[in-house]
Parts: C-alpha cells; structure tokens; sequence
C-alpha cells in the first residue's frame, strides 16, 4: 500500500488505517465464506424459476447460516421472514403446490 499518495485523497488514508489492521484480513475471510449464499441468492431468485424454487433458495441461504458465530444472523434472517407477512403467503403457496 506505499504506492498509494495519501495526499491525494483523505479516503486514501483511512483505506491505509484499515488495511493496516490485524483483524481486517480475517473479519473479510470470514465474511466471505459466511455469506457467500447470500449474494448469490437474489440473481437465483431473480430468474424465472417455479416459486417453490424460490422457497427452497431461502430455505436452505437460512440453514446453512450454521455454527456459533452465524447464530446471530440466523436469527435476524428468520425475524425478518417471520415479520414479512408476504413470505408466509408465499412459503404456503409453494407448500400447497409441492403437494405438502
């Protein structure tokens, strides 16, 4: 990161401070590998696949939120389901139409 000219430009700085940091190279490994189903998720969602399909696609990004360090998240991603009144139409569609 020497080659980047802090007088350039005040975000240059920072962007150097947090490079710097011991925890950052972790913090974004584990972000990446934790949450990699979720950014993959929408353009799943976003094609035109069976709704019950779609279920499925959230279903499984919500379990395999798993391990102590995910339990947090699990949590707030089933909040929002569960408080999005429109997802439990949905989830009983799909349901009525795998025959469940």
């Amino acid at each position: 990161m020497d080659y980047l000219d802090e007088s350039e430009s005040p975000c240059l700085v920072t962007l150097k401070k947090l490079i710097s940091k011991d925890q950052l190279q972790p913090a974004l490994a584990f972000i990446a590998s934790s949450f990699r189903g979720l950014s993959l998720a929408p353009a799943k969602i976003q094609g035109r696949l069976p709704i019950t399909n779609d279920v499925d696609i959230i279903d499984n990004f919500v379990s395999g939120l798993d391990g102590a360090a995910m339990t947090k998240y699990k949590k707030k991603m089933e909040d929002v389901l569960r408080k999005n009144p429109d997802w439990q139409h949905v989830c009983k569609i799909s349901a009525a139409l795998n025959g469940e």
